[in-house]
Parts: structure tokens; sequence; C-alpha cells
């Protein structure tokens, strides 16, 4: 276990926020979904698509 102490032992994502190029990967278009566009903006199918189901948030009385 000492052997890894101050060595790299992961890689740093880095992610640019903003309207995503025609090349870019899912992962940016998933980000771009879902933080970046309003509820009435996403596009729902994509998400899904990915495996990844939102729900709105409900309001309880």
């Amino acid at each position: 276990m000492k052997k890894l102490v101050n060595r790299p032992v992961a890689t740093i994502l880095t992610v640019e926020f903003g309207i995503p190029p025609a090349d870019a990967t899912d992962l940016q278009k998933v980000l771009y979904n879902v933080f970046l566009l309003p509820d009435d903006k996403r596009d729902y199918a994509y998400l899904e698509s990915q495996g990844i189901h939102l729900n709105k948030a409900r309001e309880f009385i």
C-alpha cells in the first residue's frame, strides 16, 4: 500500500459547459441536458435512452 503514496491513481475529467458540439460525447450531452437546460427544454427521450430517468419535483402539502 505504501507504494501508492503520492502516485496518481485516477484520471481527472474536465467538462466544458455550453452548447455541446455535434461530436460531443454522451457524457457531455447528458450533463448539458441535466444541469444546463430548464425542465421544459430537456430531451427526456435522449436521457432515458442513456438509462437516466428524471422525476420532476413534487410539492407536498
